[in-house]
């Protein structure tokens, strides 16, 4: 009798939070042979003879309570230090992604609507004469006093969506989507609106213009949205030299490429076979730094 264990997987390079399950297992199999990632065959094989092993219990193993064999966990786990980012859950979660594309790309949709709305409205309300009463003159109040102050916000949004549909994309595409690890993009998006709004106050579009390049208060807006991170990072030097002027101190969180580069190069070093606890221990390493 073949011995059975429990094994969680927590939010790393090896682990996923749940347990890993016989179609994540053949996934990444089908996955690793395909691509020839097991040049040596000593993951490969012995996992794929294990698997056929059990074939015949495969309806057992696919319903809840039930573990695989210790062996093809190992063995599983041996074979995602070599496929790493993709894993069997990234694999059969790809199709997830989907799902949060059309979200996504729904609010996309409605933002885009909104501003073609009011560049349509612009148009019309400077070809007629709106007068000081009816709805006509209610319609350019509101578009004067409300609507042309919020696009940018607007725009910083939609920026934010462009951003995550291109990454949900590409995630799709390297089969590394993982809908454990993607949270967060209503924050983005969120964060994209607030700054896209505000860029106009901190910096003056005019900064930005030159024989090749123009851009107004919504372009900038836009390009916030896209790059939250890199505005960010420049709000931080503004911050940064206005408390230097200010004589005032200033601690902002410092960047984890360094550590992360180091923990790659040390990586790159190890053997994915003998050293697959140190392997699997550095992964761990590397997404905290991610989220910290």
């Amino acid at each position: 009798m073949k011995e059975t264990g429990k094994y969680f997987f927590g939010r790393s390079a090896i682990h996923s939070s749940v347990d890993v399950s016989l179609d994540e297992v053949i996934a990444l199999l089908r996955h690793a042979i395909d691509k020839g990632v097991d040049k040596s065959n000593k993951v490969v094989i012995p996992l794929r003879d294990a698997l056929n092993e059990i074939l015949d219990q495969k309806d057992k193993y696919q319903s809840p309570g039930e573990f695989l064999p210790t062996v093809i966990v190992e063995k599983y786990k041996a074979l995602v230090t070599l496929t790493y980012p993709i894993t069997g859950k990234t694999i059969l979660g790809g199709y997830n992604s989907r799902k949060y594309l059309r979200r996504i790309g729904t609010l996309a949709f409605v933002l885009l609507l909104i501003i073609l709305f009011d560049g349509f409205t612009d148009v019309y309300l400077n070809d007629i004469d709106a007068g000081e009463e009816g709805w006509q003159y209610w319609l350019k109040i509101i578009q004067n006093d409300f609507i042309n102050i919020m696009i940018p916000f607007v725009w910083g949004a939609l920026g934010s969506c462009v951003y995550l549909m291109k990454l949900l994309s590409d995630l799709y595409q390297t089969q590394t989507f993982d809908a454990d690890k993607f949270h967060g993009s209503s924050t983005r998006i969120l964060l994209g609106a607030i700054l896209g709004g505000f860029v106009q106050y901190i910096y003056s579009p005019e900064s930005f213009t030159s024989e090749s390049l123009t851009l107004d208060a919504n372009a900038m807006a836009f390009l916030t949205g896209v790059g939250v991170k890199v505005f960010y990072g420049a709000l931080e030097k503004l911050i940064a030299e206005l408390a230097k002027l200010l004589k005032l101190p200033s601690d902002f969180p410092k960047q984890q490429q360094s550590i992360n580069e180091f923990l790659l190069q040390q990586l790159e070093s190890l053997e994915a076979e003998s050293d697959s606890a140190k392997v699997e221990y550095l992964h761990e390493l590397m997404d905290k730094t991610k989220t910290t």
